[in-house]
C-alpha cells in the first residue's frame, strides 16, 4: 500500500508514516496553514481495496491520528486536490462513474478549504481537464485538456465557471506550462 509520509528536510531523517494500516493513499498537497496535508484515498477505507471504485479526498494531521473525510462527493473519484494561494478553496478533479470509468469527464471542482462537498465547475465543457494551476490572486484554475486532437490551455472562472480556451492553435499540444504574473510558459507540442 502506498502511505503518506512526512519527514524534516534534513539529511538521513527518518521518514514518518501519516497513514499506516491496510489503506493506501495518493498524492500530497500542503495545507497553507502547514499543519495538515490533503491526500487521495478510496471512499471505503473499511472494505477490501480491490472492491473500492470511488475515491474521495482526505486531511491528514501532522501530530497524528486518523485521516478525515476532507470532500466526497457521490458517484465520483475525487483526485488531485490543490490548495488555492489565498487559501480560501482547493481545485481537483472529478470523475464520475469511478476510478475504472471512461464513460464520463474528468472535470475541474473547487471545494471551501474548511472542506465538503466540491462544486463542479467544467462538467460542460466535455473534456478530461488535467495540469491543474491557480492564478496568482485566486480568481480563476488553468488546465489541459484534449480537443480535436490537440491539448490546448483553457481557464475557469471560480466565481462564474466560465471557460475560455487560451491556446488557440488546433495543431499543437500543451506538454507542461507554468503561469507568470502576466504570460504563460509553455511547452508545445506540434
Amino acid at each position: 500500500f502506498a502511505h503518506l509520509h512526512v519527514q524534516e528536510a534534513v539529511a538521513d531523517a527518518e521518514p514518518r508514516d501519516l497513514t499506516p494500516g491496510y489503506v493506501g493513499f495518493a498524492g500530497g498537497e500542503w495545507m497553507p496553514d502547514g499543519r495538515s496535508i490533503l491526500c487521495t484515498g478510496p471512499s471505503l477505507v473499511d472494505e477490501h481495496p480491490d472492491r473500492g471504485e470511488f475515491t474521495r479526498l482526505y486531511r491528514v494531521a501532522l501530530d497524528g491520528g486518523t485521516p478525515s473525510v476532507f470532500a466526497e462527493l457521490p458517484n465520483h473519484s475525487l483526485a488531485n486536490p490543490l490548495p488555492s494561494p489565498d487559501g480560501r478553496h482547493v481545485a481537483l478533479t472529478a470523475r464520475e462513474g469511478g476510478t475504472s470509468s471512461y464513460a464520463h469527464q474528468t472535470t475541474v471542482a473547487i471545494v471551501p478549504a474548511t472542506g465538503g462537498a466540491p462544486r463542479l465547475l467544467t462538467a460542460a465543457l466535455d473534456r478530461d481537464a488535467s495540469q491543474l494551476r491557480w492564478s496568482r490572486d485566486s480568481a480563476a484554475i488553468t488546465f489541459v485538456a484534449p480537443a480535436n486532437g490537440a491539448f490546448p490551455l483553457y481557464r475557469v472562472a471560480t466565481a462564474t465557471g466560465t471557460v475560455e480556451r487560451l491556446t488557440p492553435r488546433a495543431d499543437t499540444g500543451v506538454r507542461a506550462y507554468d503561469l507568470g504574473p502576466a504570460s504563460v510558459a509553455l511547452v508545445l507540442t506540434t
